[in-house]
């Protein structure tokens, strides 16, 4: 079932056949605290991020839950089964537009020691409305990162073309939430000025919250022809500007190219491989 395995450090990285000649990632992260399963929802995505591998050749599917299951299984089968898990559905594909095959995935997942999260780029409202609605069917605690990376619409639409919905309105349905995670990667000359960082706090002090708004602060994986990381400089200073905002900004290096780290960066390179 396992195509290919890419390993470095903390990482491993799986592409698993899924049937249909299709192929889909998942990575085990294991931290000191626990071990991250970082799973696809989807083959290929329809959002376009400029900076992610899985878009490039648009959405092929959606996995059903028994897919994801079997994701999460094969990043599992060499890994210690007493540890705590964290399964993310932070792969590839945009989880809200598949998000009843994600909730039934994440109930076939669970166990004792195990949480849950997911990232949206915010497709639509309407999306992230259903997608919550359905972790509250079925009763789940699942950790929602906004993918925000932007406050201005022009440089969100050139990030992110598929995201369409408000930054705002998104917020506004994520505020009574606990532990929502803000998702900012910083590229070189697109969103990495400080005067990013402040308008990504003004935009967040205009949605009322009972607890704070808490930025992860990723560092981007360079896909092929694709942007480039902001320099560690420019880091520091947007990290400094959104601090100075009363902002917690939480750092994470990338776990690299080696691995292909990049969100459907594996897929893409055993195909062209292939070819």
């Amino acid at each position: 079932m396992i195509v290919k395995t890419t390993r470095h450090g903390i990482a491993v990285k799986h592409l698993v056949a899924v049937g249909r000649g299709q192929a889909a990632e998942v990575v085990r992260i294991e931290r000191p605290e626990k071990t991250i399963v970082c799973f696809s929802t989807q083959v290929g995505c329809a959002i376009g991020c400029a900076f992610c591998a899985s878009g490039r050749d648009g959405i092929k599917s959606n996995l059903t839950a028994a897919q994801m299951v079997l994701l999460a299984r094969c990043a599992l089968e060499d890994g210690d089964a007493q540890r705590p898990v964290l399964f993310s559905a932070m792969g590839e594909g945009e989880p809200s537009q598949n998000a009843d095959a994600l909730a039934d995935a994440m109930l076939a997942m669970d166990r004792p020691q195990a949480r849950f999260a997911t990232s949206t780029s915010g497709p639509s409202t309407r999306l992230v409305a259903r997608m919550l609605r359905a972790f509250e069917g079925a009763r789940l605690d699942v950790k929602v990162q906004y993918s925000l990376h932007s406050a201005d619409a022009a440089t969100r639409r050139a990030l992110m073309p598929g995201a369409l919905a408000e930054p705002r309105d998104v917020l506004a349905l994520l505020a009574g939430r606990r532990g929502v995670e803000l998702n900012v990667v910083l590229w070189d000359g697109v969103n990495d000025a400080a005067a990013d960082a402040h308008a990504i706090a003004d935009l967040v002090d205009s949605v009322a919250t009972d607890e704070p708004w808490r930025l992860k602060l990723n560092r981007g994986n360079r896909i092929d022809g694709g942007l480039a990381p902001a320099d560690p400089a420019a880091v520091a200073a947007w990290t400094d500007a959104a601090r100075s905002r009363g902002l917690p900004v939480e750092a994470y290096e990338t776990d690299g190219s080696a691995i292909g780290a990049a969100c459907g960066q594996l897929r893409h390179r055993t195909l062209k491989e292939a070819t």
